[in-house]
């Protein structure tokens, strides 16, 4: 979506002005909606809407463009990224302050829930923490203390835990140290599912599932000989197919200085296929499993995990944090040192 729509203005805002299109669609009414989905068949596709601030009135929309073309939403799949907590850390496109921003959040979770139980309400998302300066470890930490805010806010509402959590999901970056990402998501499946069974007590082991999406982050790509960029892309798919992540994202070459052109938005494509459908890197699961080294690095990134968790509950949770600008703080300073 472009930027207006997801501060929540109106395309003939003065504000909007400059902005209007120009890095995604405008919506400003439930017919924008309608005409760009014309023609496709709602049952047969996944839709994932990229919004936040403004995530709550996109999905009524989309609900209700489905509703009128006579679909059941209690059928549909699809996923909104809705997570407002991490815009207040790496983007700014929220709207309302932390706590109502977190309602409305809550809102859309209750109402998936009842009403759509096969959609994700929230993507958790780390990526744009460590896209926004944080280590592996802070990514991790923050994404996971954040779902559990929105966790907790919908317990208090009268949710129960299985009620919604096998639709939460994740969106993780990728880029550094090969052993390290890997251990980040060994480590991160392992963590997500001891805290929703000891800490949450769910029955479903659905609910324990770190579902994620995972990919190149642009904060690893450089302008200089860009080509390179490919050979990067190639080991970020590589690691999220070792790691057990449910999907990947490649980045395409040229994203660090332009919009990708079809040409490097194929080669993206082609370096997932041909490491799936060539080299069978998605044949077993978990297949550095045992290997000294990357048992270690597991075992302590998890540690390093919690303890930051640990750390800021000790403080009062990640929700005072963010509203204080203390997050927002200490990744800066790991962005200045880095």
């Amino acid at each position: 979506f472009d930027l207006p729509t997801q501060v929540g203005l109106n395309s003939d805002d003065p504000a909007a002005e400059g902005e209007v299109g120009r890095v995604g669609m405008a919506v400003d009414t439930l017919e924008d909606f309608e005409i760009a989905f014309r023609g496709i068949d709602l049952d047969k596709i996944t839709v994932s809407l990229t919004i936040n601030g403004s995530a709550a009135i996109l999905i009524a929309m989309y609900f209700a463009m489905a509703e009128k073309r006579g679909y059941d939403i209690g059928k549909l799949r699809g996923t909104a990224q809705n997570d407002i907590l991490k815009e207040f850390i790496g983007r700014g496109t929220w709207i309302f302050p932390v706590k109502p921003s977190i309602k409305l959040v809550g809102d859309t979770i209750l109402y998936c829930a009842e009403h759509a139980p096969l959609y994700s309400p929230v993507s958790v998302c780390g990526y744009h923490i460590r896209e926004s300066g944080a280590n592996p470890v802070q990514e991790m930490a923050y994404a996971f203390c954040i779902a559990k805010a929105y966790i907790d806010h919908v317990l208090d509402r009268g949710l129960q835990i299985d009620d919604f959590a096998s639709r939460l999901s994740f969106n993780f970056d990728i880029h550094g140290n090969f052993f390290e990402q890997v251990a980040k998501f060994r480590a991160g499946r392992r963590l997500w599912a001891r805290i929703l069974k000891e800490q949450y007590h769910t029955q479903n082991p659905r609910s324990m599932w770190l579902r994620m999406i995972a990919g190149g982050g642009g904060g690893g790509l450089t302008i200089e000989q860009p080509e390179n960029n490919i050979v990067r892309g190639a080991y970020y798919a590589l690691i999220s197919a070792l790691s057990g992540t449910q999907t990947m994202a490649l980045c395409s070459y040229d994203e660090a200085y332009t919009i990708p052109t079809e040409k490097a938005a194929r080669i993206s494509l082609r370096t997932m296929q041909i490491l799936i459908e060539e080299m069978g890197l998605c044949d077993t699961v978990d297949p550095l499993a045992g290997s000294y080294y990357v048992e270690t690095l597991t075992n302590q990134m998890e540690e390093r995990i919690r303890g930051a968790m640990d750390e800021l509950d000790a403080q009062g949770g990640i929700v005072p944090a963010i509203a204080e600008g203390r997050i927002q703080n200490a990744i800066s300073r790991q962005a200045y040192e880095r």
